[in-house]
């Protein structure tokens, strides 16, 4: 659709795709997401706030998860400003607890 549509954002174009309100597209390349293990998921859904320096997540994903790696939390908003990293310091795979570097 990129090509299609002049090669920028045409608003009128007739081979404009809507993609939703936060979309994770790749117009013209090739995006490959390798998670920690084959295995393990590459990204989760956020279950519970524990405290502003840890968060509950699926316990699949904590089990791939270790002491240092970095993690990416994506907003829960439409403004791209809101996401943030910050690195691991602790994980519990048994209850899904990962403690955090820098509050969020």
């Amino acid at each position: 659709p990129h090509d299609m549509c002049g090669g920028g954002y045409d608003p009128g174009c007739a081979d404009r795709k809507n993609v939703g309100f936060k979309p994770f597209v790749v117009a013209g390349g090739q995006l490959n997401i390798n998670a920690i293990d084959a295995a393990c998921p590459s990204w989760t859904k956020l279950k519970e706030k524990v405290s502003d320096t840890e968060l509950k997540v699926d316990q699949a994903f904590a089990s791939c998860l270790k002491e240092g790696d970095e993690l990416l939390i994506t907003s829960d908003t439409t403004q791209w400003s809101h996401d943030q990293k910050t690195y691991i310091t602790s994980v519990d795979p048994i209850n899904g607890v990962i403690g955090l570097e820098s509050p969020i």
